[in-house]
């Protein structure tokens, strides 16, 4: 309910005594207070609307009547509604002359009116709208719920909010890092939240966010006195959600954790046992799988918060690993046809600061675990966000590096690794180097911090003993799958 409100009520006869700003007219009510004495703020709140008669206001002094209207302005009450009768015939133009100086409208009850009737009237008004209200915000929360039902996304329930409070919604950490946003395309940036009044945004903690660690903003909503009442219960929704987004249950990490391992042993995990461990993390092995990679800061959480909850938008089912500093995700059942295209983009946009690798669709499990590989090799390479290729070196020496490989690795080694422990030598970190640089003299001598010179001599030496010429692709190919198949095996 607005002071302008009480106008248009044709019943109450009130009338405006003092010249108010719409703004002014505009402010909620948000209840009657019933004063008769010179100083009641110590009992008011905010927005509260002021009845009194003047009956224990017998002033005429209009210093008097500025103090006091003056301290009403303080706390602030939305108007004052002066009724006159016995104690006044007339509104004192001290009263209205402090009231249009101070802002604060002013409405005369005229002594046909009691002063009850106005007070019956809006308390029935402000019941009625706290009651809409409730069930308004009820109803948000169970329509939240629903959206998001069976699934992490949680776009759907900020597009609701900001919906239903006709304004901007964003949920923040505790650092002021925005994690989601509706619409997406506002700037939340921490200069133009600066840039609001304090009375254009609200800020709701998200009560069981892993520790109260999120909260909700709100801006630019024309009911921002309702939102407390509004958002109460979808908060609640939100925190429950966001914390389950962020946070695995510990059977469920266990069973990634595990599936995560077997992709990567080779000897031991057979097809069907991959097959099993699959489904007992909530993925299906006859669907196409993605592989999202990214070395992970402990210091620095929000970025990995923010990966998980664009996967989640992106996959209709998600699940997610840490090993070794290391944040693994796998999606499945893609909401676009191409979602790698779009997560890259946006990861490179939005973490420009995280290296995030790729890989997929795996059509099947002998497929998903030629991913991994290739994904765990390209952890350990410089560069920015990509798509990893579907195929590569270090995904085939991963799939045929059994005992025969790896033996014949060591076998073309050999005369180097000898070489090395009798004369402390570096020839074969010398050859990997070479190979790692892609034969590029310069680069090689920076890695491994030597004269031209001195490479050419091992290179010399290299050739030698294993009867070679480095200068064949087909030797340097060799050469290189014998040192994966050779570290692979240590």
């Amino acid at each position: 309910m607005k002071v302008a409100d009480l106008l248009v009520e044709q019943v109450l006869q009130l009338r405006l005594h003092t010249p108010s700003s719409a703004e002014r007219m505009a402010r909620g009510i948000s209840y009657c207070a019933p004063a008769e004495f010179m100083d009641p703020t110590p009992f008011l709140s905010p927005n509260a609307l002021l009845l009194t008669n003047g009956m224990g206001l017998n002033i005429s002094d209009d210093r008097t009547w500025d103090a006091y209207v003056e301290r009403l302005a303080r706390v602030p009450v939305a108007a004052i509604v002066f009724g006159t009768g016995p104690a006044h015939q007339l509104v004192p133009p001290g009263l209205s002359k402090a009231a249009a100086a101070h802002g604060v409208p002013l409405l005369e009850v005229p002594g046909s009116v009691p002063g009850l009737q106005v007070h019956r009237y809006v308390s029935s008004v402000l019941e009625a709208e706290r009651f809409a209200l409730t069930k308004q915000s009820w109803e948000l929360a169970e329509r939240c719920s629903q959206l998001v039902r069976g699934r992490g996304n949680l776009s759907p329930m900020l597009r609701a909010v900001a919906q239903a409070v006709s304004g901007e919604v964003a949920v923040v950490d505790a650092g002021g890092s925005v994690l989601l946003q509706w619409p997406k395309e506002g700037d939340w940036k921490p200069q133009a939240r600066r840039n609001l009044s304090g009375g254009a945004q609200s800020t709701f903690p998200l009560p069981a966010s892993d520790g109260g660690r999120f909260s909700l903003l709100v801006r630019n909503s024309p009911i921002l006195d309702s939102l407390p009442a509004l958002l109460g219960p979808v908060c609640s929704i939100i925190a429950v959600h966001l914390s389950s987004a962020l946070n695995e249950q510990s059977g469920e990490r266990q069973a990634i954790q595990k599936f995560l391992s077997a992709l990567d042993d080779w000897h031991a995990a057979t097809s069907a046992d991959l097959a099993r461990l699959m489904r007992s993390t909530g993925l299906s092995n006859r669907q196409s799988s993605y592989l999202i990679a990214a070395a992970a800061d402990p210091d620095s959480p929000v970025p990995l918060w923010l990966m998980r909850l664009a996967l989640q938008e992106a996959f209709g089912t998600v699940r997610f690993a840490m090993e070794d500093g290391v944040f693994f995700a796998f999606g499945q059942e893609p909401i676009d046809a191409e979602p790698l295209v779009a997560l890259l983009k946006q990861f490179r946009e939005e973490l420009p600061q995280l290296r995030v690798l790729l890989a997929g669709p795996a059509e099947s499990l002998d497929q998903l675990r030629l991913d991994a590989a290739q994904v765990r090799h390209q952890l350990d390479q410089a560069g920015g966000s990509m798509i990893v290729p579907g195929l590569g070196l270090q995904a085939l020496i991963a799939a045929t590096a059994g005992r025969g490989a790896q033996a014949a690795a060591q076998r073309l080694l050999a005369p180097l690794l000898d070489y090395d422990r009798a004369h402390q030598g570096r020839l074969l970190d010398t050859l990997e180097a070479y190979l790692a640089q892609d034969a590029h003299a310069d680069r090689s001598c920076a890695e491994l911090f030597i004269h031209r010179n001195t490479l050419n001599y091992r290179l010399k030496q290299i050739e030698g003993l294993l009867d070679i010429d480095l200068k064949s692709l087909e030797n340097k190919a060799n050469c290189l799958i014998a040192l994966r198949l050779y570290r692979a095996a240590r």
